[in-house]
């Protein structure tokens, strides 16, 4: 039986987003390898986007920590005493950071998908409500549709933007150099970034490609990489757990 202790795996999520991984791939004994394939800087400073979000409506939905970080930011008071409308956030970690900052969570739909979201709504009665999406430059648009098709009043607002970093080529001549034995990629942003820094001569070799879900996998396959691992569920704990598996039960690593 093969083992993950002492594997070095490379982490290629933003620095700010990279610290629980970094605790859970050490907690298994293995040496996590921060590489920020990519930045995200927040638009607040932007007067549309801050005359936007004090608009009086009956729910904000955050599909990322990211888009919590931005509202809040951009309200610029202690939104911990202010009247807030309810949320709805896509993902655990979301949550946790929204209700930090005061804001009523009323539910977590059970995936990221758009259909999820909607169902989720329209069981809280959402039809007519005006609603303002919080999200990323690169989100998937097919949210803000199917909101519309719901009934609502839709406002969109793009808090963040996802760049390039610039630690792509970095994590290739590492990989060259065997310093690397396994790559994970959290969003297919990364694994696109990645795929351009890739030089004629480079070659992934032994090294084991793990990705957050069946969306990040395809766009690793469009980009002609491989990919060993996907996660049951896309969280960077599932991520983890199922790449130690992958090493548990691989005896050729």
């Amino acid at each position: 039986m093969g083992t993950f202790v002492g594997k070095r795996v490379a982490i290629t999520r933003p620095l700010l987003q990279s610290q629980e991984m970094m605790r859970a791939i050490a907690n298994f004994g293995a040496e996590p390898k921060c590489y920020p394939l990519l930045e995200i800087r927040l638009l607040t400073d932007d007067p549309y986007f801050q005359q936007a979000v004090q608009r009086d409506v009956d729910l904000v939905i955050f599909t990322s920590v990211n888009g919590v970080r931005a509202y809040v930011h951009a309200r610029g008071e202690d939104v911990s005493v202010q009247s807030f409308p309810k949320a709805l956030c896509v993902g655990e970690k979301t949550a946790e950071a929204a209700m930090r900052a005061g804001i009523h969570v009323i539910g977590l739909p059970e995936r990221y998908a758009a259909e999820y979201i909607v169902d989720l709504l329209r069981k809280n009665g959402a039809q007519g409500q005006r609603v303002l999406l919080v999200r990323g430059n690169l989100a998937d648009p097919l949210l803000s549709s199917a909101l519309v098709e719901l009934g609502c009043d839709v406002l969109e607002l793009i808090g963040y933007e996802t760049v390039p970093g610039t630690e792509a080529r970095k994590l290739w001549d590492d990989i060259k150099n065997g310093d690397i034995d396994a790559v994970t990629f959290l969003s297919g942003s990364a694994a696109r970034v990645f795929a351009a820094a890739k030089n004629s001569d480079d070659q992934i070799g032994r090294v084991v490609v793990a990705a957050i879900g069946p969306k990040t996998q395809q766009i690793l396959v469009e980009c002609q990489l491989p990919c060993h691992v996907v996660a049951q569920e896309a969280t960077a704990f599932h991520l983890v757990h199922a790449l130690a598996n992958y090493f548990a039960l691989a005896p050729d690593f």
